[in-house]
């Protein structure tokens, strides 16, 4: 579930709507305990 991440691009907190631009360094950060996705 998107919910339970916090969307981080290049260091900055955005939503899951923002859109990715190549080079930019998507970093998925769990929320939740025990969180084991991979982008």
């Amino acid at each position: 579930n998107p919910e339970n991440y916090l969307t981080m691009i290049n260091g900055q907190l955005t939503d899951d709507s923002a859109r990715l631009k190549a080079g930019d360094r998507l970093k998925l950060v769990a929320v939740i305990s025990g969180g084991s996705h991979a982008a």
